[in-house]
């Protein structure tokens, strides 16, 4: 499965929770207080406890999630 097209989601204060299958592909740039992936999901890029970008599977269109105070969560759906 792959996105469609690119996606963003923000907020200033709160947690952004991102659903996304293990065998997918995108791009992703996240960034917030906390940045959590799921083990499942192999995220190739760089990862720092704030932020993450890279690919999952052959990467593609592109979510970012941005948050001021809180956490980005991404998690497999599979």
């Amino acid at each position: 499965m792959d996105i469609a097209g690119n996606s963003n989601a923000s907020t200033g204060a709160g947690s952004i929770t991102i659903w996304f299958p293990k065998n997918g592909n995108a791009s992703f740039d996240l960034s917030g207080s906390s940045v959590e992936i799921g083990p499942d999901l192999n995220l190739q890029g760089s990862r720092s406890s704030g932020a993450a970008s890279g690919n999952i599977g052959n990467g593609g269109n592109s979510l970012t999630a941005k948050t001021n105070y809180g956490s980005i969560i991404l998690k497999s759906i599979d």
